[in-house]
């Protein structure tokens, strides 16, 4: 008799699960600099399913037939490994990009890891609260509970597409029986086995062990990440799973449910993948553009708001700007009382809502943050360094005086090497960084946004002009004060 979830791990073949390019990019660069840091590729891998399986069965392919344990966390993998390997195994790693290139597949490719990260990360942080031994092994244990439907994807791109849309309109285990003949989760068992995957995932997918203490945390996160992504925060089905968390966490359903919300929106602003919408949405604002709600206008109200609508003149703005700077330096004012200009400048007269002033340390290492206008005050201020010797976006905009703009499309690029402090606080995936500079050498940077809303192209137009103007007058004025 056939085995139908065996069938699905042979029709790979010799193939892994791809991964996303720009991650793949991402991590070759880091392992070929030499001031990068195994940390660093840790927390790239560790949110693509297609690197991180890669790591860990290439790590334990010659535990799996032996009595040595399994290697259970991408941390001990990298470390193990060294960088000229990691870079070796990165080669020979296929992007989902190359691999299919349906705009459908990957949206819903990207929508299932985003899930398996909120089921990861909500598995970790119960893990935690329940003093775990080792909270990353059920992280890696929960995030990866979702490679059956990974494996289709890169099995069968046409099966995985039908399966996530039937997914919506039917329960999960009879819409996997139509499509695949098959659960998702003996497919996911089939394929951890072989690869030599961690024991704690395999012991995820074994039903007998569904009420392990280590097991359970994985198991309900994952259900209530699919729940909540697929058809909301409440339902029979969430409602048992609140009633599970509640056992875990020792307090009522109820504020179990209030603490599942509370750890999926901390979630939902770590880790962010431009136009694909998190769970938690629902439960809070997300950086990037409001979801659109459509609405029949009358064609003469959407006349009348079109023909009262104020239009902002930003070429004034800039002569505006000119003219406040030229006079500071008359008055002989320094740089520190120009850059308070600045700060003022931006918020008040281009409206933007807040702006971080960071300059770095005396060895050039990182940033720091020396004001912060528009920003609650926040423990995370001092935590923030981002670092500016290694490859990344502050890296780059301390290469010289400019204004680098940020939106949903590019944050994706550069989400991985920054701060998560930096994320928590801002919760922004639009944003300038204007880089100030004297006589050609950057001094800081100023990182100005208006919340989550996107950037107006014309206002940018303007502000990258300012940007020049600025160091200008820097340049101009005594040298920078120590803050």
């Amino acid at each position: 008799m056939s085995n139908p979830p065996a069938r699905w791990v042979d029709a790979l073949q010799d193939r892994k699960i791809p991964a996303l390019r720009n991650n793949i990019k991402r991590c070759s660069d880091l392992a070929a600099s030499a001031t990068a840091s195994l940390t660093e590729v840790s927390h790239i891998v560790n949110r693509d399913p297609g690197l991180l399986t890669l790591f860990l069965s290439h790590a334990n392919r010659s535990r799996v037939k032996t009595s040595r344990p399994l290697i259970s966390t991408i941390e001990s993998t990298l470390n193990l490994m060294g960088m000229s390997a990691i870079q070796n195994l990165l080669s020979q790693t296929e992007a989902l990009e190359d691999y299919h290139d349906d705009a459908e597949f990957k949206r819903l490719w990207l929508r299932l890891i985003l899930r398996s990260y909120h089921a990861g990360r909500l598995a970790q942080m119960i893990a935690e609260y329940n003093a775990d031994r080792a909270p990353s092994e059920v992280y890696t244990a929960a995030f990866l509970s979702n490679i059956g439907e990974f494996c289709v994807g890169a099995s069968d791109p046409e099966k995985f597409i039908q399966l996530s849309r039937k997914q919506k309109t039917q329960p999960r285990q009879k819409s996997e029986m139509d499509i695949l003949e098959s659960h998702c989760n003996d497919i996911g068992g089939v394929l951890a086995s072989r690869w030599g995957l961690p024991e704690l995932l395999q012991d995820t997918f074994n039903t007998t062990l569904k009420l392990g203490f280590r097991v359970q945390p994985c198991t309900i996160s994952q259900q209530m990440a699919f729940e909540a992504d697929m058809h909301g925060w409440s339902g029979d089905t969430m409602d048992y799973c609140y009633g599970q968390l509640g056992d875990m966490l020792r307090c009522s359903a109820e504020n179990a449910s209030s603490q599942a919300h509370a750890f999926s929106a901390e979630i939902a602003r770590e880790f962010i993948i431009p136009g694909i919408p998190h769970a938690a949405i629902r439960l809070v604002q997300l950086p990037g553009k409001d979801p659109e709600i459509p609405q029949e206008k009358h064609p003469a109200q959407a006349a009348q708001k079109t023909a009262t609508a104020p239009k902002q003149n930003h070429a004034a703005l800039l002569q505006k700007s000119r003219a406040l700077l030229q006079e500071a330096l008359k008055k002989g004012s320094g740089s520190n009382e120009l850059i308070k200009l600045i700060l003022g400048n931006l918020i008040t007269d281009f409206g933007f809502n807040r702006a971080l002033l960071m300059l770095p340390d005396k060895e050039r290492k990182h940033l720091t943050i020396k004001a912060s206008p528009g920003f609650p005050a926040s423990s995370l201020m001092g935590k923030i360094k981002p670092r500016i010797d290694r490859p990344g976006l502050f890296a780059n905009a301390m290469q010289k005086a400019q204004m680098l703009w940020i939106n949903d499309e590019r944050f994706q690029k550069f989400s991985g090497t920054l701060p998560e402090e930096f994320i928590k606080l801002t919760q922004s995936a639009n944003f300038v960084i204007i880089t100030l500079g004297i006589n050609e050498h950057p001094i800081g940077v100023i990182v100005a946004d208006k919340g989550a809303k996107p950037l107006d192209k014309a206002l940018l137009v303007e502000v990258n002009k300012v940007a020049a103007l600025y160091s200008m007058a820097l340049t101009q004025s005594k040298k920078i004060r120590p803050a």
